[in-house]
């Protein structure tokens, strides 16, 4: 059956999801696109799929790992309103959100966690898990007044990394920074006036590292808590990098010390 009305339940309860308001309160949040629902881990739930009866018979066929009971197919024109792109797939799924246990990832060796303090753009947000996700950070820890991890942009920004990491949000820095010193986790915070750079400091131990807000960088209670300031080294004229690329470089030099290490021990 095609579900062809907007007052239809399943077309209205994918509508409400739109807003923060309701994905916080029901705990679920939209996913678009084959690649992104192709990815979802198998141990996930996911509440509903939602196709658009235009949606090819092939890639329907790739969603059989799904149960039939939670997949229903609306019009494409019912599709196109719900979703947030502006060429649709024809594909999206409702997941309920992860909670995950911070001692669990706190109970690492040489662990590698970030802190994101009030990212405001949900395409930075994104693209900052996105690439934790590709130099296998522990986790990432996202502070309040930050942009929305389920806003619509932040998923397509992720690639679907978001099912990849643990990230916890809402997170108070200076709580976060108590719990981090008494499990003797190095602080580090990305700072201008500081000596010290990216390129000259070890970090091969347990750390954490805060990379700050777009245009004020970390806030007076991150730097005081910091165990260290650390800089990336600029020698043309910009002013500063964007709050995605600073952590990008941060991740690779990182992992780079890392696999380093690794085969000199071999």
């Amino acid at each position: 059956m095609v579900i062809t009305s907007s007052e239809n339940i399943i077309v209205k309860d994918a509508m409400k999801l739109k807003q923060k308001k309701y994905r916080d309160e029901e705990n679920k949040f939209v996913i678009e696109g084959f690649k992104m629902v192709s990815e979802i881990p198998i141990d996930w739930d996911v509440y509903r799929i939602i196709v658009s009866e235009k949606l090819p018979e092939g890639q329907r066929l790739k969603l059989d790992r799904f149960e039939k009971r939670i997949l229903f197919t609306v019009s494409e024109s019912i599709f196109k309103r719900l979703s947030d792109t502006e060429e649709p797939q024809g594909v999206m799924a409702i997941c309920y959100k992860r909670d995950y246990f911070l001692n669990r990832v706190l109970g690492k060796e040489k662990l590698n966690i970030f802190i994101l303090e009030e990212i405001q753009d949900p395409g930075n947000l994104g693209t900052i898990i996105r690439t934790a996700d590709a130099t296998k950070v522990d986790a990432i820890l996202v502070s309040k007044k930050s942009a929305d991890l389920y806003n619509p942009k932040t998923i397509r920004s992720t690639m679907a990394s978001i099912f990849h990491i643990p990230i916890f949000t809402d997170i108070d820095i200076k709580e976060m920074y108590e719990i981090l010193k008494s499990k003797k986790i190095k602080i580090l915070a990305t700072h201008l006036n500081t000596d010290k750079n990216i390129y000259n400091i070890k970090l091969n131990e347990s750390i954490c590292v805060v990379i700050g807000n777009e245009s004020r960088g970390i806030s007076d209670t991150a730097f005081k808590g910091a165990d260290l300031l650390f800089k990336i080294p600029m020698i043309g004229q910009a002013e500063s990098l964007n709050a995605s690329i600073a952590a990008s470089v941060t991740m690779y030099e990182i992992l780079r010390q890392r696999m380093y290490c690794r085969q000199e021990k071999i």
